[in-house]
């Protein structure tokens, strides 16, 4: 109920109805196991209003969150793979696996896989279904802004089922204060505020 949490009807979420609407799997590529016949709304809407308040105490506003001109170095930062093992990345909706030479250069012996469901794309995983190891970071690159809300909430958690203890995940979206970054792709179904996607 809306009324939870304080929640009231003038507080409610506006734009799309995540229960209902067409599905659509563009852009980096989804796994497959996000069906179009999921449209359920996300579990714990109160749980999702709670997490996404906290972001907003820790960011007031959009001026406060801190600013990467290049995400490249934050993915390096973010590699720390066990003593003595190499590291392995798990690239989820890779396209062309852009990252892979990069990451490559940058740390030899890397373990880099890809999950796409593109047919004609090279991957390792066409599902998460068929991921048996764990992985030290996981990257969701300009995907999730291709899903409902309910969806994304799902591949967050296949997603973090991959991870190993300690292992990181980094999700980059479109930036919807500038809106030209969100809305020159029509594929997108879902804006993500910085509150938003933090909470989830």
């Amino acid at each position: 109920r809306w009324e939870q949490k304080g929640l009231s009807n003038g507080n409610r979420p506006r734009g799309r109805h995540y229960n209902n609407g067409p599905s659509a799997f563009h852009g980096r590529g989804l796994p497959p196991t996000i069906r179009p016949v999921d449209r359920d709304p996300v579990p714990g809407w109160s749980r999702l209003f709670e997490k996404r308040y906290e972001i907003h105490k820790r960011y007031p506003s959009i001026w406060k969150v801190p600013l990467l001109r290049k995400r490249f170095p934050l993915i390096c930062s973010a590699l720390e793979p066990p003593p003595g093992k190499p590291p392995t990345v798990l690239d989820v909706g890779a396209a062309e696996r852009t990252m892979e030479a990069r990451l490559r250069a940058r740390f030899p012996g890397l373990v880099y896989k890809s999950l796409d469901v593109d047919p004609e794309g090279k991957h390792d995983y066409r599902s998460f279904d068929e991921v048996r190891e764990p992985f030290d970071l996981v990257l969701l690159l300009e995907v999730i802004e291709h899903l409902t809300l309910a969806e994304g909430s799902r591949l967050l958690d296949d997603i973090l089922k991959t991870l190993r203890p300690g292992g990181r995940l980094i999700v980059s979206t479109p930036n919807i204060c500038h809106p030209w970054r969100y809305w020159v792709d029509a594929t997108h179904l879902t804006p993500y505020s910085y509150e938003n996607i933090g909470g989830l």
